[in-house]
């Protein structure tokens, strides 16, 4: 097997990166042609020569800016992605906040509507207690105790019950 075969083998699949001065490839591409009758067949194929080469290293210059392309494509595709992931993750997370934050609402709406309940039953019952000037004794159950309510006093009195 030939060289350049076996090495197009072993390189496939691989970036090949060249370096070379650009002033020196200038200087190549800018040499002046020769004009009129002292123009033979060696100064055009020497001409020839070096176009070739430039439209050589210009078209693999091109070839590996096309793949540094590809290749920053793929990784914007793939940031593009995760931002999409990302983006559907947030939305959901702002789902479920807008379902918890409306049952919240709902909850906070039947809290007030009790408060508002016993704050009018406890101006009543004030307004019954004050209103008849008379004093009254509450007794409570669970904690075993006796209070006793004056309206002129202003003042609550515990007594503690003991089981007889």
């Amino acid at each position: 097997m030939p060289w350049p075969k076996i090495r197009r083998k072993l390189l496939r699949g691989r970036v090949r990166i060249l370096f070379r001065d650009v002033e020196d490839e200038k200087k190549k591409i800018t040499k002046k042609p020769k004009i009129g009758a002292d123009v033979t067949d060696e100064d055009l194929r020497d001409q020839l020569e070096e176009v070739r080469e430039a439209l050589r290293i210009s078209h693999e210059e091109s070839q590996i800016a096309q793949e540094e392309l590809k290749s920053a494509n793929e990784e914007l595709q793939s940031t593009n992605e995760e931002l999409l992931s990302t983006n559907e993750e947030l939305t959901t997370f702002k789902e479920e906040m807008q379902s918890m934050n409306e049952a919240l609402q709902t909850v906070n709406a039947e809290l007030q509507s009790k408060v508002q309940d016993l704050t009018y039953e406890h101006n009543d019952l004030a307004n019954l207690l004050n209103s008849t000037e008379i004093a009254v004794t509450f007794f409570g159950l669970q904690n075993e105790s006796a209070k006793i309510y004056h309206p002129c006093d202003k003042s609550d009195l515990e007594l503690k019950l003991k089981n007889s």
